[in-house]
């Protein structure tokens, strides 16, 4: 999800339809933590390309036991590096995919399993970008 809008900013979903009036889309693959440019008003939360449920499924015909340990792996890598600094872990879901019943348990565990951690944020694009927007971004 990106966040764009001359005089301030404003949430733009990027999970496709049409920009608000005054908004613009942009659609960056970011790394896995928040970038918002001192200069610009172009606040930018992370997406994934690689944990893109449409590009494991159907371009890469992965399993649902692959996306599973390609989900914790991600975790288990973002968990660690967040000793350090706070890290942002994006799933890039469709529902019309990960919704079918024989992918959505392989979801289900691999949530449970990011959720059994302790100090990890359930959240969405448009929470983190408000968070930061209302908690750290100097006015």
């Amino acid at each position: 999800m990106t966040l764009f809008r001359e005089g301030g900013p404003s949430v733009v979903k990027s999970c496709g339809g049409r920009s608000a009036p005054g908004t613009h889309r942009l659609r960056l693959a970011n790394p896995d933590y928040p970038q918002f440019p001192q200069r610009a008003r172009n606040d930018s939360v992370p997406y994934s390309v690689e944990l893109n449920d449409i590009n494991l499924f159907l371009s890469n015909g992965m399993s649902g036991d692959d996306f599973y340990r390609m989900v914790v792996d991600q975790f288990d890598q973002l968990y660690d590096d967040s000793a350090q600094s706070g890290r942002v872990m994006a799933l890039a879901l469709h529902p019309f995919i990960i919704g079918q019943p024989f992918r959505a348990r392989h979801l289900s565990r691999a949530l449970q399993y990011i959720a059994s951690h302790e100090g990890v944020w359930l959240t969405t694009s448009d929470e983190i970008a408000e968070n930061y927007l209302t908690t750290t971004r100097p006015a």
